[in-house]
């Protein structure tokens, strides 16, 4: 079974720890120290002058010409385009740090890296019989009639297993690994009768699959000749998850992230010759199993997404599965339909990789290319048109957007005659009973929705953190307006009494949203509004303030309704509405004070 436990939070603050927010941002900025700072050019967006900062005694960043910031993890996760897990993990491998699950059974120290070694090993054994000058011979031949080039040999660094029951089995003894780790990670399997393993793979041409972090962490073997599936994976394991891993993302993220369009294909093959003819932003989910959590995978590196299966019913039908994991996004992917008697590789071959990208750029919505799908396969005449349009309303229903369903029954509306409010009743009706899950709305920038006293209060919380003592922190806190700047105040008043310095450890979380470890980096960065001895005398001045505005704000609001209420002619509710004006003008005649 794949891994599922969580990394414990003592784990992560190890690791946070242990890294070098300096070395880790200096491998890719050019650094130069001033005071206590470094600056460098952002690589988050076009720099022209140093915007770009990092204070290690903080374990900080912070760009302020786009705002991007954070921690040591967020910088791995958006210069690696990693997710938190898998960014804290590649941290612990460079520091050395062995990560426990946090549920699940307990594991020995290191098994997680035996198992890499294991596939490693494995790796190493099946390159080498492809070079074989007898053994390997096969499987070139194979290559040679696909036209696949040395160079995609070594990219794609595939290997051949040969027809044998124990030969890997017995390769792996030589060279150290352990038969139950290599067991472990799906290489060899148990024999059911008496003892001893067999080699899984036998007489296939072997794709290594490389995880996030650039690890071998599966196989997936092409059947040469004989009988047996056409492909073979790696059973998922400790550190294999089909749901997690999408074939060649490591070598495509790169251009995903430059490009901002991702393509992404059934077969290993088709991955490999886009690649050959310099489309390297082409990936494939292994065994086309695409899940839910390959979309959100992939939307960590783009929202541009190509679907190119196929062009037989099988790949048609299998791309139309996939609006299935975007009806609820604020966004959806393309569907690039090939002809029905060609897949991707045999179709670059032949018109090439001009063709390709013409054929991705034009291509419809997914939801267009199941829509046109549900019309040609019912029958004609107005019975068939009539289901066609149920249950085209029926995924438009189940869409979170309402701006999207209503382009929707727009385009029903023209397709079919009928009036677009017709459609959009039907589309309605249907949205109401649904139980699709709601979309996060975006964040928008926290910064400008509070006045600059709720900044004063956590900017001095953050660098005077002994105010605290002695504070009604109830009080302060609740002074702030609810969200991000609270948030922020209570993590800080919940830090220890006696911590002079508050840093990244103590300001962000794993599962923060981008705006809020962007508020906190930029909140690391600013600068004391007073001297250390005018810090209490200040934070409780503010405090006033924002007690002082919330006030004034319900004076104003119950007056509004007050005056509703008297123009109306309902004198109850504004004779209630009153006594609460007379309570509120005492209250703020007591702050003014």
């Amino acid at each position: 079974m794949a891994k599922t436990g969580i990394i414990p939070n003592q784990t992560v603050e190890d690791i946070r720890a242990r890294a070098d927010i300096a070395q880790i941002v200096g491998e890719s900025v050019s650094l130069k120290r001033i005071g206590s700072r470094l600056v460098g050019l952002c690589p988050f967006h076009k720099d022209s002058k140093p915007s770009f900062y990092v204070q290690p005694d903080r374990g900080a960043f912070k760009c302020f010409g786009c705002g991007v910031g954070g921690d040591v993890f967020r910088f791995v996760m958006e210069t690696q385009r990693l997710t938190f897990p898998d960014a804290v993990r590649y941290l612990a491998e460079r520091y050395g740090i062995e990560i426990p699950e946090a549920t699940g059974p307990a594991r020995p120290k290191g098994f997680r890296d035996r198992l890499f070694a294991a596939n490693d090993a494995g790796l190493s054994f099946f390159r080498e019989m492809l070079a074989h000058p007898e053994i390997g011979q096969p499987a070139r031949d194979y290559l040679r009639q696909r036209g696949t080039p040395k160079a995609m040999i070594d990219a794609f660094e595939l290997g051949f297993a040969p027809e044998s029951w124990d030969k890997l089995a017995n390769a792996l003894v030589k060279r150290g690994v352990a038969l139950a780790d290599a067991a472990a990670v799906g290489l060899i399997a148990a024999r059911e009768k008496g003892d001893g393993y067999y080699d899984r793979f036998r007489n296939r041409l072997m794709f290594p699959v490389r995880n996030a972090t650039g690890k071998v962490c599966a196989f997936s073997g092409r059947l040469l000749a004989g009988d047996g599936p056409k492909y073979v994976n790696s059973p998922e394991s400790e550190i294999y998850s089909k749901s997690r891993t999408f074939f060649a993302l490591h070598l495509a993220k790169d251009a995903i992230h430059k490009r901002d369009v991702a393509l992404v294909c059934e077969g290993n093959f088709d991955v490999l010759t886009l690649h050959q003819h310099g489309l390297t932003n082409a990936v494939a989910a292994l065994g086309t199993a695409f899940t839910e959590t390959h979309a959100a995978l992939l939307e960590q590196h783009t929202k541009n997404v190509v679907f190119l299966f196929d062009g037989d019913e099988a790949g048609q039908k299998a791309t139309a599965k996939m609006l299935e994991f975007y009806l609820h996004r604020d966004y959806l992917p393309k569907a690039a339909a090939l002809p029905s008697n060609e897949d991707p590789d045999s179709f670059l071959k032949t018109h090439g990789p001009e063709e390709v990208e013409k054929l991705a750029a034009a291509a419809p919505s997914l939801l267009d290319f199941v829509v046109d799908r549900l019309f040609a396969q019912e029958a004609a005449g107005e019975e068939g048109r009539a289901r066609a349009i149920d249950a085209a309303c029926a995924l438009a229903a189940r869409m979170t957007s309402p701006i999207r369903r209503g382009l929707l029954a727009k385009s029903l509306a023209a397709r079919t005659g009928l009036a677009e409010e017709t459609v959009l009743q039907q589309i309605d009706r249907g949205h109401r009973g649904s139980r699709a899950p709601r979309v996060a709305p975006v964040a928008q920038k926290a910064e400008r929705l509070l006045p600059p006293a709720a900044r004063d209060v956590l900017a001095i919380l953050l660098h005077y953190p002994g105010v605290k003592r002695g504070l009604d922190m109830d009080a302060v806190l609740l002074a702030l307006p609810d969200g991000p700047y609270r948030l922020l105040a209570e993590r800080i008043a919940a830090a220890p009494a006696e911590r002079q310095t508050i840093a990244a450890e103590t300001l962000i979380q794993p599962d923060d949203d981008p705006a809020l470890q962007d508020l906190a980096g930029e909140m690391l960065f600013s600068t004391p509004p007073c001297e250390p001895k005018a810090a209490a005398k200040m934070l409780a001045e503010t405090v006033k303030d924002l007690d002082r505005r919330k006030l004034q704000a319900e004076f104003e609001s119950v007056k509004t309704e007050m005056d509703a209420a008297v123009a109306r002619g309902d004198e109850g509710r504004a004779d209630e509405l009153r006594i609460r004006l007379f309570a509120l003008r005492k209250e703020l005649k007591e702050i003014r004070l």
